[in-house]
């Protein structure tokens, strides 16, 4: 099931025979759905999480190839659920649930941020491990990812001690399902 969620925008609109036109309220979509991993909308995505990531980690600009063979170091697969978010029907953003309770691969295409979507992904994955009947969520993330940090406190995460010892894992954050 689709999960819909309308952001709107305005936009001035200049008058031109009429001359009482104002402003018109325009409204963008998001939607949530379930889609397969291996879809060409999700192959898409991840590997722009992993350029995202992995230039940020370095501060350089980041080769095909090494995109590649992280991608191949750090599988996606077994996961519980995958979902994808589209802007107006455009992929713009993803995120996946592993097996034992843990969030994963949250991203937001960058010109779609700040729209809402992350919050909105972050939920629909919630919904997905309560209906899997997982009572808490799991999320580990860099020091560096501050944006991320801020939004999973502001949904309610906790930081709490570290439950993997990842190689990239800095900060980590728990949520009981049940209590929502």
């Amino acid at each position: 099931m689709a999960i819909k969620a309308v952001k709107g925008r305005r936009t001035n609109i200049e008058p031109t025979r009429n001359p009482t036109a104002r402003k018109v309220r325009l409204t963008a979509v998001w939607t949530i759905d379930h889609e397969p991993l291996d879809s060409p909308e999700s192959e898409a995505l991840l590997r722009a999480y992993f350029l995202d990531i992995i230039e940020r980690y370095h501060r350089r600009p980041i080769a095909p190839q090494e995109v590649d063979d992280a991608m191949d170091e750090d599988r996606t697969e077994g996961l519980a659920a995958w979902l994808l978010a589209r802007w107006d029907g455009t992929p713009a953003g993803c995120a996946g649930l592993r097996a034992h309770g843990a969030l994963t691969r949250m991203y937001i295409v960058p010109e779609y941020r700040r729209r809402g979507g992350a919050r909105l992904i972050v939920r629909a994955v919630e919904d997905a491990a309560r209906r899997l009947g997982m009572e808490t969520l799991q999320i580990d993330t860099r020091d560096d990812l501050v944006e991320a940090q801020a939004l999973y406190l502001s949904e309610g995460y906790l930081e709490v001690d570290p439950f993997s010892d990842e190689e990239f894992a800095e900060r980590f954050y728990e949520k009981r399902l049940t209590e929502n």
